[in-house]
């Protein structure tokens, strides 16, 4: 028993390697994954176990015409946004270039570090690369500036005029306004703090927040259009459409984030319970805390005294 064990694992490093080096062709793969000659298990079913068995451990693995490719590494790497941007660099300068041994073994090189990449990192690469270039997959963006995000629904919820200073256009000019917090916008690649001053809306980039500041002056009828961001996972993620009001992208092959503005809030409340543990909302926080609240009174309902 323990000799089939270690010879089990042993197949699946090797498959390993082949898919790392970009050499896992349908042939190679069934040869090494074949059971022993005795055997009454065919090729098929025994590919199935090994791919079974590495999708356990996370690791995903897509046959494309007559070879499998390796989609996600077991480990990953998670470089921050100055390392990534020097990749996309490379990257777009490689186009120019003519063919040389340089450039192959700089594509190859590429090709071994993205498979290590973390989901986010590699999401970023393929948005910001060649005709993408300048923009951002959402989820990276979200990621990078949570804590920023999270202040700026805060003073959203809370009915106070802020005093916000930031960057302004590419000189970084600071430039400081005050008024009333509206929303947090998903638009596109963007992610805005709205802010009416007087009588005008001013849209900032969150990435050029400097400073947020909460002012003693109260706002009377407060109320705004917010915008809810959601994650689908699974064959809901890849299965769902857009409604008319709603904008996406995926965080991973069975990952969907999706913006939706302007729908009624208990509408669509009621719509993403019915889509349970396959849907979690990313915010506004008090949307969050709205579902919680609607679904423990649902559950209280059904408690049981001992």
């Amino acid at each position: 028993m323990a000799n089939k064990i270690s010879n089990s694992s042993i197949k699946i490093l090797e498959f390993l390697k082949l898919l790392y080096e970009d050499d896992a062709t349908y042939e190679k793969v069934k040869d090494l994954l074949a059971s022993n000659k005795h055997s009454d298990i065919n090729g098929a079913v025994m590919l199935n176990k090994y791919l079974n068995t590495l999708n356990i451990f996370g690791v995903t693995v897509k046959k494309q015409g007559q070879k499998f490719i390796i989609l996600n590494s077991p480990y990953s790497i998670d470089l921050n946004q100055s390392d990534l941007d020097v990749i996309v660099a490379i990257k777009n300068a490689l186009n120019v270039m003519s063919d040389s041994k340089l450039k192959r073994a700089t594509c190859e090189f590429l090709e071994n570090l993205f498979v290590r990449l973390s989901g986010d990192s590699r999401a970023y690469i393929e948005e910001s690369s060649g005709t993408n270039a300048g923009n951002k997959d959402l989820s990276f963006y979200y990621s990078s500036f949570e804590e920023q995000i999270n202040k700026c629904e805060k003073v959203c919820d809370e009915n106070y005029s802020v005093e916000v200073e930031y960057n302004k256009g590419n000189n970084k000019t600071v430039k400081k306004i005050t008024g009333r917090p509206c929303e947090v916008k998903y638009t596109g690649r963007k992610i805005l703090l709205v802010v009416e001053e007087k009588d005008k809306i001013v849209e900032i980039p969150i990435a050029k927040i400097l400073s947020i500041k909460q002012l003693p002056t109260q706002i009377k009828n407060f109320g705004n259009q917010h915008t809810v961001m959601f994650r689908l996972k699974g064959r809901l993620a890849r299965a769902y459409k857009e409604r008319p009001h709603e904008t996406s992208s995926f965080e991973s092959e069975n990952i969907r984030i999706v913006t939706n503005t302007g729908e009624d809030l208990d509408q669509l409340m009621k719509r993403l319970m019915r889509y349970q543990d396959d849907c979690e909302i990313i915010s506004p926080k008090f949307f969050k805390e709205k579902m919680y609240e609607t679904i423990s009174s649902i559950l209280d309902l059904y408690k049981t005294s001992d």
